[in-house]
């Protein structure tokens, strides 16, 4: 079996699910890329398959979530899970037993123990939208940004998300214009957006960032308590 398969993880909404599953997918025959279109026919054909069985949308992907497979979650015995394995070309198939998780050979002669079922979940329910809004060095007019902050900036959020926007905006702070920068990040790790909000606040000497978080909108300053702020988003 191949390296990848012992590193994946798995997006589901985990509520109300049985103590024992077995994961399936039918994309990609024989760990081999295939046709997104014919991919997405073999997913339905499994779906209509398992539909008087007790099962639910899993998504296996690598850490980094730059390879993803639609599959499904399926209560069901082993035997019936490798049956369909072998049927649709998979090298293996996932057992889910209480917190154990085990990655099993589609012939039923490999199985390895990969530890933690609970660690390889990913609830996309946990990935929030966080807005940090950033203000000029100078708050007194609107002026452009200077190239070297706007590369500062860029370094500090970057270093802590490999994926984000930036967008532009005109502000007021105490009745005075200032340039403002949006900072848009999805993230399951409200703790880094904190430390990145600090660390923007003390590079552009601001007196405050401001974080919106679920509605919620919080200024992280010098004096700011951590904890409170990271509880009101929870």
């Amino acid at each position: 079996m191949k390296a990848e398969y012992h590193s994946k993880v798995f997006q589901l909404i985990p509520d109300h699910l049985p103590k024992s599953f077995f994961i399936l997918t039918g994309w990609n025959p024989f760990g081999q890329i295939g046709d997104h279109v014919d991919n997405q026919s073999v997913d339905k054909q499994i779906e209509l398959e398992i539909g008087n069985l007790n099962h639910f949308r899993v998504i296996g992907m690598t850490p980094d979530e730059q390879h993803a497979e639609p599959g499904w979650g399926i209560a069901c015995s082993e035997k019936h899970a490798l049956v369909m394995a072998r049927k649709y070309q998979q090298d293996a198939i996932y057992h889910v037993s209480g917190n154990s998780l085990t990655l099993i050979s589609a012939d039923g002669q490999k199985r390895t123990k990969l530890g933690s079922w609970k660690d390889r979940i990913r609830d996309p329910r946990n990935c929030i939208h966080f807005s940090i809004f950033v203000g000029s060095r100078n708050s007194a007019a609107i002026t452009e940004l200077d190239a070297g902050d706007r590369y500062g900036i860029i370094a500090r959020v970057g270093a802590m998300f490999s994926s984000f926007t930036i967008t532009d905006a005109e502000g007021y702070f105490r009745h005075n214009p200032e340039n403002i920068r949006v900072i848009h990040v999805a993230t399951d790790q409200p703790d880094r957006v904190l430390k990145v909000a600090h660390e923007l606040r003390s590079f552009l000497d601001q007196e405050g960032v401001g974080i919106l978080c679920r509605g919620i909108y919080q200024r992280v300053t010098a004096w700011s308590d951590d904890r409170m702020i990271l509880r009101a988003w929870t």
